[in-house]
């Protein structure tokens, strides 16, 4: 409904300045929310929110396709690239894309630019750090586990792209997730192992800990369930055990 309100908005515009679909470019839809703005809206003001619409007319061939932005600093050059290399290497949808490519633009912006380009050459670990410290302090978790996947994401593609020679996607800290904390962490086999002959089973003391340990490394069982079973919850000839 909102957008078709906006196409109806849009139609009595373009039929005041004695226009059609055919002119719907860019500039013209730039005009169009200019003249929104002077009559005091504040709501549906930028290009993107009209992008639907063009695009379906585009598609119809009744407006006309804008020409695609040609990189000129080297700065536009080498987000032309990595953008590429989302799309095509990674995958990313086009919306993702564009947010990968905006931080990546904050990140590249703080480094020295003698010649209108990011100087990578001098690019550190301590950079790196720096600018998580800078851009995540105060900030949600959310918020910090974005910033530094796209990080990461950046420094891989530079140094896949040679402009840096070492790869710092590596020196990204990680966010630690508190609601992830309690979730136990599994020891491999051979620590295990290690465990179950440390206990001294000539004892009655050993003998009770090497039964429970078998029992939380083989079956899985969490502490309470083990510290509440009574020899009548197993069935020795049966093989099992009631929980």
């Amino acid at each position: 409904r909102n957008h078709l309100v906006r196409m109806a908005q849009l139609s009595r515009w373009l039929d005041s300045e004695r226009l059609d679909a055919s002119a719907l470019s860019g500039k013209v839809v730039e005009r169009f929310l200019a003249s929104r703005r002077a009559a005091g809206y504040r709501s549906w003001l930028s290009l993107r929110a009209f992008l639907p619409l063009l695009d379906h007319l585009r598609k119809l061939g009744v407006a006309p396709s804008d020409p695609a932005p040609v990189a000129a600093t080297p700065m536009e050059v080498l987000m032309e690239r990595y953008a590429t290399f989302l799309l095509e290497e990674r995958g990313l949808q086009p919306s993702s894309a564009v947010d990968y490519v905006r931080d990546a633009k904050a990140f590249l912006a703080g480094l020295p630019s003698p010649d209108g380009g990011p100087d990578l050459g001098g690019l550190s670990g301590s950079d790196v750090v720096g600018y998580v410290r800078r851009q995540c302090a105060g900030g949600t978790v959310g918020h910090a586990r974005r910033t530094t996947v796209r990080l990461r994401a950046l420094l891989r593609f530079l140094f896949i792209d040679a402009a840096v020679d070492t790869p710092l996607a590596e020196l990204v800290p990680s966010v630690a997730n508190r609601r992830d904390d309690w979730s136990p962490k599994a020891i491999g086999r051979s620590d295990a192992a290690r465990l179950l002959r440390s206990c001294d089973r000539r004892t009655a003391v050993g003998r009770r800990d090497f039964a429970v340990l078998t029992v939380l490394s083989r079956l899985g069982l969490r502490a309470g369930e083990v510290a509440g079973m009574r020899l009548e919850d197993i069935d020795w000839r049966a093989g099992q055990v009631v929980i």
